[in-house]
């Protein structure tokens, strides 16, 4: 029995730390074992088999979620949980088939089953999965879903430990075998239909960036032909205060009058040229409402595109939101601080990486950066903290994507580099 409760801890928990990528530090092992695994041996020795295993699925369940501050940590051990006892029903099926029975060649199966199945969900469905953005409604679908199977085989097991015998244990397999395919095609469908919506999403998000771009255009277009249409009139104008040889009043009639005029004119002009590089239509849409939103503001915005870019390898919903929380921070901070500048460079590398770098003056130069990407964390009062917190939860989806987050003499530096 012993023997039996150390296989399944160490089968169940390592997949946990392996499937979640956490660290086994002292501290983790050490909560684990004092606050799962001891009480799970406890309740498995004088109370019954079932309430151990519900104990054992809420508490692990619960400190995973600890760990990791996402939704993933409770779909995650009802999978491991799921393949532990498949490996178990698989380990005895082949050990009935066998001459000879051993506790030791179970093992031997039960083992290389968990190992196997393990690995193959992390690099394959869970991989896979990582790509979409599920919303919080699917994810409790997902772990319902997850914890009915679990229920499902759970009782498989308990029918089994009743009436034991060999042709009982061939069915039983075979219908979780059956049982997992069919699940396996539920999920597959609302998987494909998710895939599709979030493609349609993405198409709308293109199509609304490139309205605002054109749109932003457009209206430079039209000032540019006022200027032109008003240039004679502007010329008169100034003719009389050079003829009056009236320096003063020039100066203060260009600065106050034509400049103020023009000026929102030159700045729009300007934002279309700067972008000029930038052939993704959605970055470009973002910039350009994010530029126009500084220059309401009085804030000044720099931005840096050497290169042309012409893709991302990256969900272009995902990266819009993501740089949108970091830009609205960015010029949120600089606000308050006169005569700060926020600067923006898309850069091209030439391992075919684009590194997108976000620089802002800030006050506290003493932030906590290991702090800051959870959830309340924020010098800004209560319901703060979200923004930063969704970035990285956006950010675990994409494992091709890294973002370096810094302080250098007071500016506070978020390098995206997405590969």
């Amino acid at each position: 029995m012993l023997l039996f409760i150390l296989r399944d801890s160490i089968f169940i928990f390592g997949p946990l730390f392996y499937l979640l990528t956490i660290r086994p530090t002292k501290i983790k092992l050490i909560q684990v074992i004092v606050l799962v695994i001891l009480p799970f041996c406890l309740l498995l020795t004088y109370t019954s088999q079932l309430i151990a295993i519900c104990f054992l699925f809420i508490t692990a369940s619960l400190l995973f979620y600890l760990f990791t501050k996402s939704i993933v940590a409770f779909f995650d051990v009802t999978v491991v949980l799921l393949i532990s006892i498949f490996s178990d029903n698989l380990a005895q099926f082949i050990n009935s088939q066998l001459t000879t029975n051993s506790y030791i060649l179970e093992i031997f199966w039960f083992i290389l089953c968990q190992i196997s199945l393990s690995f193959l969900y992390k690099n394959c469905v869970k991989k896979k999965l990582s790509s979409l953005r599920f919303p919080f409604k699917m994810q409790l679908l997902l772990i319902i879903i997850g914890i009915l199977t679990l229920g499902m085989f759970y009782i498989n097991v308990f029918f089994i430990g009743v009436q034991d015998n060999k042709a009982l244990t061939t069915a039983n397999f075979f219908i979780q075998i059956t049982y997992i395919l069919l699940i396996v095609l539920a999920v597959t469908l609302l998987i494909t239909n998710l895939n599709k919506m979030q493609a349609i999403q993405q198409k709308e998000v293109a199509q609304q960036q490139f309205f605002e771009y054109m749109q932003a255009l457009e209206q430079v277009n039209t000032d540019m032909q006022k200027f032109r249409h008003d240039y004679t009139n502007i010329l008169m104008s100034l003719k009389n205060y050079i003829e009056d040889e009236d320096l003063q009043g020039l100066k203060h009639y260009f600065y106050s009058d034509i400049m103020q005029v023009e000026k929102q004119t030159l700045f729009q002009s300007k934002i279309i040229g700067t972008l000029e590089k930038l052939e993704v239509v959605e970055l470009k849409g973002l910039l350009s409402s994010k530029l126009l939103l500084a220059n309401r503001l009085q804030q000044r915005v720099t931005v840096e595109i050497p290169h042309p870019i012409s893709s991302v390898n990256m969900n272009l919903i995902d990266l819009t939101r993501v740089l949108g929380i970091l830009i609205d921070n960015a010029m949120e901070a600089s606000v308050e601080i006169a005569d700060s500048v926020v600067h923006i460079a898309v850069l091209s590398t030439a391992q075919q990486s684009v590194v997108i770098v976000i620089d802002n003056v800030i006050h506290d130069t003493n932030i906590n950066i290991s702090t800051i990407f959870d959830y309340q964390s924020s010098s800004k009062g209560d319901g703060r903290g979200i923004g930063l917190a969704n970035v990285k939860e956006i950010l675990q989806a994409h494992a091709n994507v890294s973002l370096n987050t810094r302080i250098e003499k007071q500016h506070f530096i978020q390098e995206l580099q997405i590969f």
